[in-house]
């Protein structure tokens, strides 16, 4: 009986650091910069009564920029530009975004799977997280950015969640 015992937990044992490595090398072996590519195109999200969201995206060698505009009954109300790059390594994205009101913020991550990155956001302070944002591909032509936001809170309560659904423009 304790011999048993002990096979079983030996297996046990070996089972788990192997699920925990190929989980660990599945990870490490998504490739950022291709991931990222997923949102190279035009795209629009309803955020409230006659107001939306476009957002154009391009590429510029393995990074992307972004170009931004917020809507309401057709006039843009603010704007924002940004640029997506990675880590030497290309272990992880980061995203430098400026808004109209000259404020700077930084968002670093990784794709977790081929079909979601999460990403935490830092103003120009740079040492303390605002929000961590998930974003997932459900279909090549469209995706969803859901934001967990705790402003300049010390803890993540109370939490305000926001979420919004881009569309690709057809063109």
């Amino acid at each position: 009986m304790k011999k048993t015992l002990n096979i079983m937990l030996s297996l046990f044992f070996l089972f788990s650091i192997s699920l925990s490595v190929s989980s660990q090398s599945d990870q490490k072996d998504l490739d950022q910069a291709k991931l990222a590519k997923q949102f190279i195109g035009n795209w629009v999200s309803e955020i409230g009564t006659d107001t939306i969201a476009f957002m154009e995206i391009g590429h510029s060698g393995k990074g992307l920029y972004f170009h931004l505009e917020w809507k309401a009954k057709g006039e843009t109300y603010s704007t924002a530009r940004s640029v997506l790059g990675f880590t030497e390594n290309y272990e992880s994205v980061v995203l430098y975004s400026i808004w109209q009101e000259g404020i700077v913020g930084k968002d670093i991550g990784k794709f977790v799977s081929p079909k979601k990155l999460v990403m935490e956001r830092f103003l120009s302070e740079g040492n303390h997280s605002i929000s961590i944002n998930e974003i997932e591909f459900p279909t090549p032509d469209t995706w969803t950015w859901t934001s967990k936001w705790r402003g300049m809170e010390t803890t993540w309560e109370p939490l305000r969640t926001l979420k919004w659904i881009f569309t690709k423009v057809k063109e």
